[in-house]
């Protein structure tokens, strides 16, 4: 149980940003320079180098690293929210980044009690 629980969220994460980084390729559409394409790319990255960042703090310290990804799915849940996005969109990228930021805590808790166990 401790090596799943310490891989699946590390593991989760990384998937969670391949997965966000494929909605980047869209920014390559349209009629733009390959500058403003590039740029539009380089924006579009922006999510990805948020939750990468999140999986690199998490990593070490699991709480913190979890309440980063708690916050960006609620950045993320606000944010789809207001613009009227279906509720599918929030479960696909919002969902994900609440379950990787739970694992990451209830590892922490789980790893405390068994370094520390209780007389």
């Amino acid at each position: 149980m401790k090596p799943l629980l310490f891989w699946l969220p590390r593991v989760l994460g990384v998937l969670l940003a391949a997965f966000i980084t494929i909605f980047a390729a869209d920014a390559f559409e349209g009629n733009f320079t390959i500058s403003q394409k590039l740029v539009a790319f380089v924006v579009h990255l922006i999510p990805t180098a948020v939750v990468l960042l999140a999986v690199a703090v998490a990593w070490r310290w699991e709480v913190p690293g979890g309440l980063l990804f708690v916050l960006a799915g609620a950045f993320h849940t606000s944010w789809a929210l207001g613009r009227g996005l279906p509720s599918v969109d929030i479960l696909l990228i919002s969902g994900p980044a609440y379950l990787v930021g739970a694992l990451f805590v209830v590892d922490w808790f789980y790893r405390r009690r068994t370094l520390n166990p209780e007389p």
